[in-house]
């Protein structure tokens, strides 16, 4: 029986290249994705949010008075992002997404509404009013993995394949797959038992299993981490 993996934030054929494992042939591709999908998993819970294309509805934030609001998920996309202020909507054109990361509230701006006291340092210049809970944002953070069992591991990637997963990112995913398929297979394990290996918390299993993150993940938790968390 084939074994249903969810997508990961590093291509199948990438982890089967000559940089990693050296391996032809489809008959170890479901196994393969069930690990990619577990290094995916707990480089997620390191980091402290995900990382694939998810959506995020009227996530609440508090306002702090100065002008930067900083979501806990990104990149951020464009498309569809909307902000509420005590359940009113904000004008599209009182801020701008800036670096994919955060909400830019614009110096000079007026509300449409009858909120008055929004007031920081200087007679002009306005920021997220202040308050518990009372940001609502709508928007989609992420990447689109769809193509990761698919796409082919090369660069540039062809047109007719989407993968804009930044390349130390995957390549972390992928040594963390790799070091656990090596460590199997050098234990007389074969295909690993997986069952075990994905055991685990937020897939933690596997990280126990290769005894820590390797040095590139390490790298790139620091990188990506949500300071939040």
């Amino acid at each position: 029986m084939a074994i249903t993996a969810p997508e990961s934030l590093a291509r199948l054929n990438l982890l089967k290249s000559e940089a990693f494992l050296k391996i032809s042939g489809t008959t170890y591709d479901s196994e393969l994705k069930v690990l990619l999908a577990c290094a995916t998993m707990a480089l997620e819970t390191a980091i402290g949010r995900t990382l694939e294309q998810e959506a995020h509805a009227d996530e609440e934030y508090s306002g702090t008075g100065g002008r930067k609001l900083y979501l806990k998920n990104w990149p951020v996309w464009a498309a569809g992002l909307s902000v509420k202020l005590d359940d009113q909507t904000v004008g599209a054109t009182l801020y701008r997404l800036v670096d994919e990361r955060y909400l830019l509230y614009l110096s000079g701006s007026t509300w449409e509404t009858t909120v008055t006291d929004i007031y920081i340092d200087e007679p002009y210049l306005y920021g997220w009013r202040k308050g518990l809970n009372n940001l609502k944002v709508t928007y989609v953070s992420g990447y689109d993995l769809s193509d990761c069992y698919t796409c082919p591991a090369v660069e540039p990637i062809p047109a007719s394949y989407v993968w804009e997963v930044p390349r130390d990112v995957e390549y972390a995913v992928a040594e963390i797959a790799a070091i656990a398929w090596l460590k199997g297979v050098g234990k007389g394990r074969g295909r690993l038992g997986l069952t075990a290996m994905s055991r685990g918390v937020e897939g933690q299993g596997i990280i126990r299993y290769i005894d820590g993150f390797p040095d590139m993940a390490k790298a790139v938790i620091q990188e990506y981490r949500n300071p939040n968390v």
